[in-house]
């Protein structure tokens, strides 16, 4: 199982890598979803990551937690918050994106869930398979926590990042998405996060 999971994986990585700018994939490393997750969160908030990066300036080993992930997006600037499982869908209303564990045949896996389509399906970036629809019912069911990371966006992103398929008035390249400004790290320093 774990061998079909790693193979459909390599291709879902190239996939996603091809359509999603600011996909980061984890390999075939099974403890590097944290730093994957994280520098796929700082990319799609307009930062710049890698996974050696976030591993570099971060943690260089072992399973990361949510602490990890946050501070590493906060050593890039982007402001994060806890929040509750159940205020998914407000979040990507507002245009923010979300880190989450979830469960892959028992063992714990960190996504990055970035938008919610007409459909209400849910765009999740998976470090280890690509990217997926997938409703947000399955996902919740998935979930291993009652609370999630929030990732503010707060740049301009040009619509070629998004998943046009699902946005047909977006089909334009010189079209652009404009998210609220985000706060800055002075501001979010104070805030409890996941431990």
């Amino acid at each position: 199982m774990l061998i079909a999971i790693g193979v459909t994986g390599c291709t879902g990585q190239m996939s996603a890598r091809n359509t999603l700018s600011w996909y980061v994939g984890q390999g075939t490393k099974l403890d590097d979803c944290g730093p994957a997750s994280a520098a796929m969160a700082v990319n799609w908030a307009g930062g710049k990551s890698s996974l050696r990066h976030a591993r570099a300036v971060t943690r260089d080993s072992g399973w990361w937690l949510f602490k990890d992930i946050a501070t590493h997006l906060q050593q890039q600037g982007i402001a994060t918050e806890q929040v509750k499982l159940r205020e998914l869908r407000t979040l990507l209303a507002q245009g923010h994106g979300a880190l989450m564990r979830i469960s892959v045949l028992g063992i714990p896996h960190y996504v990055f869930v970035s938008d919610l389509n007409a459909q209400d399906q849910l765009l999740v970036a998976d470090p280890l398979q690509g990217k997926k629809r997938i409703s947000i019912r399955r996902l919740e069911r998935k979930a291993l926590d009652k609370v999630m990371l929030a990732v503010h966006n707060t740049l301009e992103h040009p619509v070629s990042q998004f998943d046009l398929n699902n946005i047909p008035w977006a089909r334009s390249k010189r079209a652009t998405v404009k998210i609220p400004k985000r706060n800055t790290i002075e501001q979010h320093r104070g805030f409890s996060h996941l431990y």
